[in-house]
Formats: C-alpha cells, sequence, structure tokens
C-alpha cells in the first residue's frame, strides 16, 4: 500500500469508539456519525445464552409487548419468517408523542452467529399524522457470536435523530439509558425462551 493510499485510508476510516459508561456489564461506547450531532452508540455484554434464543428475542414478537420501552402502540404492516415491518407508537415525556415504522430482518450466519437489523422505512400505507412526530432517522443492529466456552458475545449498536430541539447533552444520557434497556429487555426475553428447554 503506497503512502498516498494509506494516508486516504486512514481518512476515510470510520471514527473510533470511546466507552461513555457501563451499566450492570454492559459496556457503552460512542462515536460520532457525520452530518448529525447525536453519536452512534454501542452497547456489548457477554451472556450465557443460547445464540438463536437471542437473536429471537431482538428479532422480536409480532404483536405489541408493553416490556418494550416508551411503546404505547404496534400494527404489523408485513410479517415474514426473517422479515417483518410494523408502526410503532411511542410516548415521549416533555416534547410530542413520536412514532415510526420499523423494518426488521433477521441473518443467521455460517458460523452460528445471528445478526438482526433494525431500520425506520417510509411505507404509504402509513403516511405522518398530525398528532405524532415522525422518526424517519433510525438504524439499530445485534450482533450475537458464539464463543468456544458456550457463552455469546452480545453486540447492539444504534442510531437515530430524535428530531427534538433540546440540546444534545440533556438527550445523549436518555438515549444511553435506552440502549441498556433494549439490551436487558432482549436478554430477559431470551432467558424467558431458553429457561424450558434448560429445564429438561
Amino acid at each position: 500500500m503506497t503512502p498516498v493510499v494509506l494516508i486516504r485510508f486512514v481518512l476515510q476510516a470510520d471514527p473510533a469508539w470511546v466507552e461513555v459508561d457501563r451499566d450492570d456489564g454492559i459496556v457503552i461506547e460512542a462515536r460520532d456519525v457525520e452530518g448529525s450531532a447525536h453519536r452512534e452508540l454501542r452497547a456489548t455484554t457477554t451472556v450465557k445464552l443460547p445464540v438463536n434464543a437471542l437473536c429471537d428475542a431482538a428479532f422480536g414478537p409480532k404483536g405489541f409487548d408493553a416490556s418494550e420501552p416508551s411503546l404505547k402502540s404496534r400494527r404489523a404492516l408485513r410479517e415474514g419468517p426473517d422479515e417483518q415491518v410494523h408502526y410503532d407508537q411511542m410516548s415521549a415525556p416533555i416534547v410530542a408523542d413520536r412514532d415510526i415504522v420499523v423494518r426488521d430482518r433477521r441473518e443467521r450466519l455460517p458460523n452460528g452467529a445471528c445478526r438482526v437489523f433494525v431500520d425506520a422505512v417510509k411505507d404509504e400505507a402509513v403516511p405522518p399524522r398530525d398528532d405524532h412526530v415522525r422518526i424517519e432517522a433510525m438504524r439499530s443492529s445485534w450482533l450475537f457470536e458464539p464463543k468456544a466456552n458456550g457463552e455469546t458475545a452480545v453486540t447492539h449498536t444504534v442510531w437515530t435523530d430524535p428530531k427534538v430541539s433540546m440540546p444534545v447533552a440533556f438527550v445523549e444520557p436518555s438515549r444511553r439509558k435506552n440502549a441498556v434497556t433494549w439490551v436487558k429487555l432482549v436478554l430477559e426475553r431470551a432467558r424467558a425462551a431458553s429457561a424450558p428447554a434448560r429445564a429438561r
């Protein structure tokens, strides 16, 4: 690799992750996103739960789950074995309630790992409403990797533009808390799903 190519590669590389918090064994990191005041977050941990149970938990139930943060309603738009699209309405403190059209995609990898991609999408069946602020910029992913000792490495990344006028310093702590809440929720779903199998 020539010096010019090397310099270009370094300049184009993604920003580095920086640890910003820890919560109950979950490490929270953040990195800048070009063109956005809000940083991308990454939450990582290692657990003694099977990959498939975790991946199914992240892919989520088809219907409403009251344990999901701020969720007040959900309507399924399309359902498939490894892809689903749903319309969610969410309550929000201080500011107006939000809504979003979400696509979940699950991918099982040859090495035994599993990924789930969660993205905001547009759907003509659900136009924006006057009584909610539509979240149109959101991307999230989950990666579950089996380890040699029987544990699973969990990586959750998320970036969203919450469309609020409040200072970023006020919003970011709640975004970090929400990422931790989601990781704990997925772990709890996986534990509940795998408990009967372990009992047998």
